[in-house]
């Protein structure tokens, strides 16, 4: 009889265990998807700043309004310290 009752024990032990590894393996799989889905956005986000880069570049070699605009810009951002 104590050795049905161990063995029913450990089977017990073990279905516990299968599913506490069963959701640790979820969490690992969601874990990774998050973290795919946040490289993703990062690639896009360094595409874009790429471009708009290059945009940069281009207006300030070609544009002195774009140059004006930008020294503007820069001096009115930064009010003097008081």
């Amino acid at each position: 009889m104590q050795m049905q009752q161990q063995l029913q024990e450990a089977q017990r032990q073990l279905q516990e265990q299968a599913v506490l590894i069963a959701k640790g393996e979820e969490e690992r799989s969601q874990m990774a998807k998050a973290e795919e889905e946040r490289s993703q956005v990062i690639a896009a986000q360094q595409l874009e700043l790429n471009e708009l880069r290059v945009v940069n570049k281009y207006m300030k070699a070609t544009d002195p309004k774009y140059l004006a605009f930008l020294a503007n810009e820069t001096t009115t951002a930064d009010p003097p310290q008081q």
